[in-house]
């Protein structure tokens, strides 16, 4: 794996299973009941804005600190062991800066991406998307996302919420944001993106949710989210 330290590991470092040669955090004492909190903590990636205003998972907040990890080109695959109401808990964690998805809409059509995704082995119909830059907003990604993936560029973008697609597994955040006012400067996509786009009426990109078609969550929230904001 890309990133992933191969030099031998000292007495009291851990690394995740699977994953030789990790990147390792030290292991909390067991005899120490206190020494989680002792230790100094290794923060997971940034906090997206407005992260602080959100109420805490339990009544003193969440502790977790890292016990090894996997990095990537973009991500990080780690150990953690978190304290939550005085007890511990170990997960497998994947440390993902976050994300932004875009419902781009014109006259009553919204745009589609017909894409190749690696991980599900095939082509599939979502709206544009993509992982925020280092010190990049969620606007700034949205922006830059939907000009490189279909070249168009938003002259009106709003945010319509944010979620957490896979809380069990991952910290990713994904920001929708609403993009009107559409002007087209031309594409930019990645070198090895394959990505085709189509503009759909609302009311045939919510039949391809329900006939399946459409199988992607971000997009069959944004698209739902969209037709309740529009009464329908």
């Amino acid at each position: 794996m890309p990133g992933v330290s191969n030099k031998r590991q000292p007495a009291g470092y851990v690394a995740p299973p699977g994953c030789p040669g990790a990147t390792p955090r030290r292991q909390p004492r067991r005899d120490d009941p206190g020494s989680l909190a002792a230790e100094p903590t290794s923060p997971p990636v940034p906090s997206p804005p407005g992260a602080a205003e959100r109420p805490a998972l339990t009544a003193e907040g969440p502790r977790w600190r890292i016990l090894g990890e996997c990095r990537g080109k973009r991500f990080t695959l780690a150990r953690v062991e978190a304290e939550v109401d005085g007890r511990r808990i170990t997960r497998d964690v994947l440390l993902h800066p976050g994300a932004v998805a875009v419902l781009a809409v014109d006259s009553g059509r919204v745009l589609l991406e017909r894409q190749y995704r690696v991980p599900v082995g095939g082509w599939i119909y979502e709206i544009p998307a993509g992982t925020r830059e280092p010190g990049e907003s969620p606007e700034e990604t949205a922006r830059r996302e939907l000009v490189e993936e279909t070249g168009y560029e938003p002259l009106e973008l709003t945010e319509l919420f944010r979620f957490y697609p896979s809380p069990g597994v991952s910290t990713e955040e994904i920001h929708v944001f609403l993009a009107e006012r559409l002007r087209y400067v031309g594409a930019r996509p990645e070198p090895d993106e394959a990505i085709e786009t189509l503009w759909v009426g609302l009311d045939e990109a919510l039949e391809m949710v329900r006939d399946g078609r459409i199988r992607d969550g971000k997009t069959i929230a944004a698209l739902l989210y969209y037709r309740l904001l529009r009464g329908g």
